[in-house]
């Protein structure tokens, strides 16, 4: 669920040409949307994907650990001027997800 939810959002879509100009971490980035990465409730429903760019920019990372990266990689993305795209809720997260596919 949360794989496909962090994926199929209309933001995290990029067109294949400007794709191609883009280094690995940000197509990453690009390509998810994060919700709820503070809290260590969703981390561990979720088993970390919630931080779905986090995790596919250092996939070798516990999941556990991701929570707590997550404030660096906030500041790492701004100071690159990188869009963390990042769900102000649940209900937004999903809803992006359904307005897509429908």
């Amino acid at each position: 669920f949360f794989t496909q939810v962090s994926h199929l959002q209309e933001e995290c879509f990029v067109e294949p040409k400007k794709r191609e100009e883009l280094s690995f971490a940000m197509r990453q980035v690009k390509s998810s949307m994060d919700f709820a990465a503070d809290s260590l409730f969703w981390g561990h429903f979720s088993g970390g994907l919630n931080t779905q760019a986090l995790h596919h920019c250092l996939p070798g990372i516990s999941a556990m650990h991701l929570r707590a990266l997550y404030p660096r990689f906030r500041e790492v993305c701004r100071k690159h001027n990188v869009e963390l795209k990042e769900a102000p809720s649940l209900g937004e997260f999903v809803t992006g997800f359904v307005t897509f596919c429908n």
